[in-house]
């Protein structure tokens, strides 16, 4: 039997507006990148992925010496800067002149302030995308694209890796993440065996993604008063 290779991609997706208000998500994202930090501290194999230039400007506003440290791990090859874009956007509904602000304004961001310009695409969570994306995202400087959804139940694939073409012609290679970006317990038994269950036969490696998404705990508005009289809830400017 061969070997097959399986890359564990540790993240933590994060929609910094979603079923809360954008201090919220702000706070949220200063919390994930410490916690990304600590992790990376403690185990000398861990790597994490992140994209979001504004989660990134989030860090820098707040937490300067947090974000010298992001900047740090990035320039050691274990914090791994994707996406490309201010936020993980809809992937369907918007023109084309939004994804390529989308991606002009993260990229500027991130070349700047990060040293780095990401070429994978990376948009987890969108519900559909346009059919004219290979083009949009090829022009944007991008060379591949991880996504979930559509899940295998919504629409069958080829494989769970392939090139997506375009009206034009232009293609992209895509990847279609298997299960989850999340897991919710430590333990992966049936995790990886799903990944490389997926993956095309012709290949020898494949992805794996773990880590937390967003929790939904600040979807309830009641609970959000309680901490408001308790003086839980994050500082307002």
């Amino acid at each position: 039997m061969s070997t097959i290779t399986v890359h564990m991609i540790g993240q933590a997706h994060l929609d910094p507006v979603w079923l809360w208000r954008w201090t919220e998500g702000r706070a949220e994202a200063l919390s994930t990148g410490q916690s990304a930090i600590d992790r990376l501290a403690e185990y000398p194999d861990f790597h994490f992925t992140r994209g979001e230039s504004q989660v990134y400007a989030w860090i820098e506003a707040e937490n300067p010496n947090l974000f010298a440290q992001v900047r740090r791990a990035i320039a050691e090859g274990r914090w791994h800067v994707v996406s490309g874009m201010v936020v993980q956007p809809d992937m369907n509904l918007p023109c084309g002149e939004s994804f390529a602000r989308q991606a002009l304004l993260g990229k500027k961001y991130m070349c700047s302030r990060l040293d780095v310009e990401p070429t994978v695409a990376y948009c987890v969570d969108s519900f559909g995308h346009a059919g004219t994306l290979p083009q949009i995202l090829r022009g944007c400087g991008f060379d591949s694209y991880v996504f979930m959804r559509p899940g295998p139940h919504e629409k069958t694939l080829p494989a769970n890796v392939f090139w997506w073409q375009g009206p034009d012609g232009s293609r992209i290679l895509a990847f279609r993440i298997t299960n989850s970006y999340t897991t919710r317990t430590a333990d992966q038994e049936a995790h990886i065996p799903a990944a490389v269950a997926a993956k095309p036969a012709q290949l020898d490696a494949t992805m794996c993604f773990s880590g937390v998404g967003q929790s939904r705990r600040r979807a309830d508005p009641g609970a959000d008063r309680e901490r408001d009289r308790a003086g839980g809830k994050t500082p307002r400017r």
